[in-house]
């Protein structure tokens, strides 16, 4: 489905920084300053097999990681935009990947990475099986 809301979700990374994940549009839109930008389009892509979507695989996961890491390493302290697609699979799959980070980077526990997406969680998606047909089970984030 689409990804209408109007308020980007912000997350703390760090003491130092923080990471907002919006729309292209929102980062005129809302004004926001950013000291680094990543597009989700830069990440190697979930290949689906029938309706899935996600998550990614771990080699992305890693790749993703490292990437946040060496920005919020070279970045003076602020806001990093993390540009997703308007669509609430592309959004799922970025709070996914930033909750990666904050427990496998930053050794957050997963209770407080929970918390810190407690805003976001109306708007998750459920992953699903591959298989095509009816859904047995949901995947929550």
């Amino acid at each position: 489905g689409e990804w209408d809301d109007g308020e980007p979700t912000q997350v703390a990374l760090s003491k130092d920084h923080s990471i907002v994940l919006l729309r292209e549009e929102q980062l005129t839109l809302q004004n926001i300053e950013s000291v680094a930008q990543i597009d989700i389009q830069s990440i190697p892509r979930y290949e689906s097999f029938c309706q899935d979507f996600g998550p990614m695989n771990l080699a992305s996961v890693y790749r993703f990681c490292k990437m946040l890491e060496e920005i919020v390493g070279s970045s003076e302290p602020g806001i990093i935009a993390f540009i997703i697609e308007p669509n609430l699979q592309s959004f799922t799959n970025a709070v996914f990947l930033v909750g990666c980070f904050m427990i496998m980077i930053n050794d957050i526990d997963v209770n407080e990475v929970e918390r810190a997406f407690v805003s976001a969680r109306d708007k998750l998606l459920t992953y699903r099986d591959v298989s095509p047909g009816h859904q047995t089970f949901h995947l929550h984030v």
